[in-house]
């Protein structure tokens, strides 16, 4: 991109000591559906440049939308002018100095993308819905393919182009039954949106006619979506940034035993067909897959060479444009069928999804998260019937300690409120506090 050297020299000769730039072109088309009617179907281009400036250890993150040399002068000027404002960041130790090689990444870009007929892929999925009992259906359907080209000061510059389908579907059956399913791929082949349309009418037609659910102690399956709420969290307290600012329940627990001997879980940048998989991190340092707990004790968290420096470690290869940031979770999954930890259940609940995690305490990992879609109550190894009117009130650790089994099957969930692309079994939980919500 020929912006990207002109800002980077003008940047220098205003004074800046550090500048990573990466710019971006995003090509997307979105399907979005209501009442299984097709309400939107539009498509664009975006493009814009990620600016990060080290100006006297003061830090400056701002963007670029307009490829220009005046637009470039006026946005160096203002950087520069902004970083001498701001305060100077004494644990602020640099960028990445001259990595050149990054090897590819499998199933990170397929030219069959471009041509993909998504209203025939939306039409199929919904008739699917359809097919197993669903009588309304609302979601989204959208493609992406992204080109990315980064330039340091650090004498890095690297090239990638990626591609990406992500479906996401509800069905109801009535206003209290209903499901949900996603389905997210790079690879049009692999990509499964009747699937995802199939579980969630499924999940709707068993969820049928709720009883209001009993508040107290419950062992609990957590489908792939809602324990993705669980892995999620524990991928942004892993952050040294989020440790430093108060909103990790790990701190100082590196070493520490944090969940059971079957918990064991990894970022990794480099999963094929992974939704968030990159060969290079926002320094242009090549990625990689980092193990994050091992059977259950905490391992590292995540660096970019700043905070790598600060902690006396290496780059993990996670740098964001401000802070390090995990890419693909993937947690290692178990020996047993959904069906296996159903029957092993005495007292206990199935759920499905969740929505409104929110956290009471982020230091302590205390949170609560409301059950959505399917919710069943399971006695004696059976599934009795569908509940509703629940909440779960519990901590991050706990989870983690209390995890008694992992299903054989993983599956790929990103969603609105798990922004980071999570590959997770079924997971049985013992012992989980469940409340009923307040008005």
């Amino acid at each position: 991109m020929e912006i990207l050297p002109y800002l980077l020299k003008k940047l220098q000769q205003l004074g800046a000591e550090d500048v990573v730039l990466q710019y971006n072109e995003e090509e997307s088309t979105l399907l979005k559906f209501a009442n299984d009617k097709l309400v939107n179907h539009k498509s664009w281009t975006a493009t814009g440049t990620g600016i990060f400036v080290a100006y006297k250890k003061r830090i400056v993150s701002t963007s670029l939308h307009e490829n220009t040399t005046q637009a470039a002068d006026a946005i160096a000027k203002k950087t520069i002018e902004l970083a001498k404002l701001s305060e100077p960041n004494p644990n602020y130790h640099g960028i990445a100095q001259g990595f050149k090689t990054r090897p590819p990444v499998e199933e990170l870009y397929d030219p069959k993308v471009k041509d993909a007929e998504l209203v025939d892929i939306y039409q199929e999925s919904l008739q699917k819905a359809q097919q197993y009992g669903a009588t309304r259906n609302s979601g989204i359907l959208q493609s992406r393919i992204v080109k990315t080209n980064l330039l340091t000061s650090g004498g890095i510059e690297a090239k990638e182009e990626k591609t990406g389908l992500y479906y996401s579907i509800r069905s109801f059956t009535d206003k209290d039954a209903s499901g949900h399913g996603v389905a997210t791929s790079n690879m049009l082949a692999k990509f499964k949106p009747q699937k995802a349309a199939q579980e969630a009418a499924e999940t709707a037609v068993d969820g049928k006619n709720p009883k209001s659910g009993i508040a107290g102690k419950y062992d609990i399956l957590f489908h792939p979506h809602p324990i993705s709420h669980v892995w999620e969290n524990i991928g942004q307290s892993v952050s040294p940034y989020n440790v430093d600012a108060g909103f990790s329940c790990l701190k100082n627990k590196v070493g520490e035993k944090i969940g059971s001997d079957l918990v064991t879980l990894h970022d990794d940048a480099r999963l094929k067909n992974g939704f968030h998989s990159t060969a290079f991190d926002a320094e242009g340092v090549p990625s990689q897959d980092t193990c994050l707990i091992k059977k259950g004790v905490f391992q590292t968290y995540l660096h970019n060479t700043s905070t790598a420096h600060k902690y006396g470690v290496s780059t993990t290869g996670n740098a964001g444009l401000l802070s390090p940031e995990p890419s693909n979770l993937v947690v290692s999954p178990g020996d047993q069928t959904t069906e296996e930890m159903i029957q092993g259940m005495k007292k206990g609940l199935y759920v499905t999804n969740v929505w409104y995690t929110r956290f009471q305490n982020y230091e302590k990992g205390d949170f609560s998260t409301i059950p959505r879609d399917g919710l069943f109550y399971i006695e004696n190894g059976k599934i009795q019937y569908p509940v509703k009117e629940l909440r779960i009130s519990e901590n991050l650790l706990r989870i983690l300690k209390n995890v008694i089994a992992l299903g054989r099957k993983s599956e790929q969930v990103y969603s609105w409120e798990v922004n980071t692309p999570t590959l997770t079994p079924h997971v049985l939980v013992k012992d989980c506090n469940v409340t009923k919500p307040t008005a």
